[in-house]
């Protein structure tokens, strides 16, 4: 080695020595060699260009940028200095246009340059010219094994966000196969899997995506999301706790989990195991006022807490005593403030919380015609509680018909919206109670619940005849439909028919309702 480098002119050990020393990190020492080889030659583009490398390498952009410049202008067939040029102008001036140029001229000069051609591509994928960044990422693919990795990687996400989701898998499949160990690319190959509905070939590139890297929380936060998809419920509250064990304020986790203990609640209430529904939503709302607390401005969370609060409506009074977190307390009326403070809420103030907490909901997103929806719910199961007649129980029911006539002016193609308005105006108007029902069956002729609703209407007003033809028109609907089984059960008891009990017992065995 040493009889090589005697035979070298004394600017080339120069300027080699500054390269290893460069190397070795050594940037005060590597620049005043490749400062004393530029006086031996004053004319070498490699020292300029080498002294540019340190200048940036120590993070001063300025001295760098004018070290590359000076080495393009002197030597203009060299790619590596306009790579850098392109670097100063994407990292340091922010200006994309002009980085593109630079990077074009390198790879003009060398086609094959991956560095140039990948940063080419993102590029011009920033400033919105993806076709032209696709095509280089494809050419790279195919010429140049070495970058070919990266270049599928980009591809795959040039057609997943076309939402050619087949292409997409098929790019990140074929970069797996050049580095089976790339946490990342397994990811995007989950989403891509996910975008395509996909989901149990999403969730095993997460899980693989979390073997290679178990501290990858949004992974670990898709897997659990994709089981709560999929109906896995205490399959995904359990994920949402191990992402909330690498993160315990990671605020999607919080949500998650919370929207999965209101689906175990919902599935426990829809079973009649109401003792086990108030578990899973005093644990739902712990999680959900967290997710409140550290995201206050989530219209999401507000409206789950709500739906937690209200879901309880059907369930005893002495069952409906949930665990309510303290901080709830900012939105609970004066009146319930000490049954708050005691951790325990009884049903009333439960249902008083869901209201105000639909409430702020819809003050952080007003125009939306589904959360009036839920507040009017939310107020007519209140005057429901309230005292017949009461001054309460008529400020509820007026708040409710006030809130569901605001969503159907929101969303009057909604057939949900005019179904809620007949059910809310039942107990005032008959005539604008029946022109809502109609009018959701007008929007949605295969509406069973509206034909249901509507023979319950008919049913109170005595006419059982009316009412016998909407339940069995909403049986030809849905079979199965519990509600309209019993409507029939109730004229059949009305008239006196021998069939009533049996009926009745029918509507048993179809599901479990409380009535």
């Amino acid at each position: 080695m040493l009889e090589q480098v005697e035979g070298l002119p004394e600017h080339t050990v120069e300027e080699l020595l500054g390269w290893i020393l460069l190397e070795r990190n050594q940037f005060e020492m590597s620049l005043e060699t490749f400062s004393s080889a530029l006086r031996l030659r004053p004319g070498c583009a490699r020292c300029v260009f080498a002294k540019g490398l340190v200048w940036w390498q120590c993070q001063q952009a300025s001295s760098a940028y004018s070290c590359f410049l000076q080495a393009a202008k002197m030597d203009p067939h060299n790619p590596e200095p306009f790579v850098f040029l392109g670097h100063y102008q994407r990292l340091v001036a922010k200006n994309l246009k002009r980085a593109s140029k630079c990077y074009e001229k390198a790879v003009l000069l060398q086609p094959l340059h991956a560095c140039a051609a990948l940063c080419l591509s993102d590029a011009l994928s920033s400033i919105g010219e993806e076709d032209r960044a696709f095509s280089i990422c494809e050419r790279m693919a195919a010429m140049a094994p070495t970058s070919a990795k990266e270049a599928l990687v980009r591809m795959g996400l040039y057609w997943r966000k076309k939402s050619v989701y087949s292409e997409a898998i098929k790019c990140f499949q074929r970069a797996l196969q050049r580095d089976a160990n790339d946490k990342h690319c397994w990811e995007c190959l989950g989403e891509a899997y996910l975008s395509r509905g996909s989901h149990t070939s999403s969730m095993k590139a997460f899980h693989r995506a979390v073997e290679l890297d178990p501290k990858l929380i949004y992974c670990h936060y898709q897997i659990a999301s994709t089981k709560l998809l999929l109906g896995l419920l205490a399959e995904a509250a359990s994920h949402f706790s191990q992402v909330l064990q690498i993160d315990g304020n990671y605020v999607p986790a919080l949500i998650g989990r919370g929207e999965a203990r209101f689906a175990l609640a919902m599935a426990s209430l829809s079973k009649g195991f109401d003792g086990r529904a108030v578990e899973h939503i005093s644990q739902a709302l712990a999680d959900l006022t967290e997710a409140a607390k550290a995201r206050p401005g989530f219209s999401c969370v507000w409206k789950l807490i709500g739906d937690c609060c209200v879901c309880l409506h059907q369930v005893s009074p002495d069952v409906a005593r949930p665990t309510v977190p303290v901080l709830i307390s900012v939105v609970l009326p004066s009146s319930h403030q000490d049954s708050v403070h005691s951790s325990t809420v009884d049903k009333d103030a439960l249902i008083s919380i869901g209201c105000r907490c639909y409430g702020q909901a819809l003050y952080l997103k007003p125009s939306s015609a589904d959360l009036w929806h839920d507040l009017a719910n939310s107020y007519h199961c209140l005057g429901k509680l309230s005292m017949e007649g009461s001054i309460e129980q008529r400020d509820s029911f007026r708040k409710a018909l006030m809130a569901i006539k605001k969503s159907v002016s929101l969303d009057p193609s909604h057939h949900a919206h005019w179904n809620a308005l007949g059910v809310v105006s039942a107990g005032v108007s008959t005539s604008l109670a029946q022109h809502a029902f109609i009018k959701s069956i007008q929007i949605e002729p295969n509406n069973v619940v509206a034909w249901t609703n509507l023979g319950a209407l008919y049913l109170s007003s005595g006419n059982a005849k009316l009412a016998h033809e909407a339940f069995r028109l909403a049986q030809s609907l849905d079979p199965a439909h519990a509600e309209a089984w019993i409507g029939q059960a109730l004229i059949a008891e009305r008239i006196g028919h021998a069939d009533s009990m049996d009926l009745f017992r029918h509507c048993l065995e179809l599901t479990y309702h409380v009535s």
